[in-house]
């Protein structure tokens, strides 16, 4: 009878380490593929990183460069226009500091039809919302020096959704749309400025999020998670390997 539930248990206990084994086999293939997924992050980040502190020793770029092909993100760029004092926008939701407020656009015309829009930082907002911020009157000729990014559409939030008068509140920084209302062609760089006529502003945009050694940390970690589970889960299917061939 003895022999007989063994028998019956033993198919139960290789089924459940079997199972075992599968899911260890999945885990320890995730966590790898994790670490390396994380080593082509760092990669791409150093690469990234790399490629900005040339930009930012390279000599500053003229209007026309904006509107040619190439990755401009981070270069300085000299621009002179006339400012649209009428033409600004207020991206909601930002914050900065703790604080909740508006990032400040305005337009440039560069001529020939065409402008550039101007990052010109944070400014805080009404808590209750009810009103917009004042914003100050700035010179209609402006000669400027600036850092170019190119912002990334937000899939979760699409839509412009302008309202009406001047400053416009904006939900989304949807540059085509904004060209529509400004008749110019824009390019799809934003200048993000540091000072305009003595007017110390407050930048609220990082081109780099995290740092590479970030990446290369987190893959460390998903390497040494996957060789702790192939130890343990090697001692522990060693000694069920074991008693199951005592049983037997």
């Amino acid at each position: 009878m003895s022999s007989l539930n063994t028998s019956i248990q033993n198919p139960f206990k290789s089924i459940r380490l079997w199972m075992f084994v599968g899911f260890t086999l999945s885990l320890f293939g995730l966590m790898v593929k994790l670490g390396f997924w994380q080593l082509s992050r760092f990669e791409a980040a150093t690469q990234n990183l790399e490629r900005l502190q040339a930009a930012q020793q390279a000599e500053p770029l003229d209007a026309t460069k904006l509107w040619q092909q190439g990755d401009w993100q981070g270069y300085s760029v000299r621009l002179s226009g006339r400012l649209q004092n009428q033409s600004y926008w207020l991206l909601d939701n930002q914050v900065y500091d703790g604080k909740v407020g508006y990032r400040w656009l305005a337009l440039l015309d560069v001529g020939y039809r065409q402008g550039v829009l101007l990052d010109l930082g944070f400014v805080e907002g009404d808590k209750a919302r009810r009103t917009l911020p004042e914003l100050p009157t700035l010179s209609v000729e402006q000669h400027i020096q600036g850092r170019l990014y190119r912002p990334h559409s937000n899939r979760f939030n699409a839509e412009l959704a302008a309202e009406a008068g001047w400053p416009k509140r904006i939900q989304a920084l949807q540059i085509d749309a904004i060209a529509a209302q400004s008749e110019l062609e824009l390019s799809p760089y934003l200048v993000q400025l540091k000072e305009i006529e003595a007017l110390s502003l407050t930048p609220n945009y990082q081109a780099q999020v995290m740092p590479p050694q970030k990446h290369k940390g987190y893959a460390i970690q998903w390497f040494t998670m996957a060789s702790v589970l192939a130890v343990v889960a090697s001692i522990f299917g060693y000694r069920q390997w074991f008693a199951h061939k005592e049983l037997a």
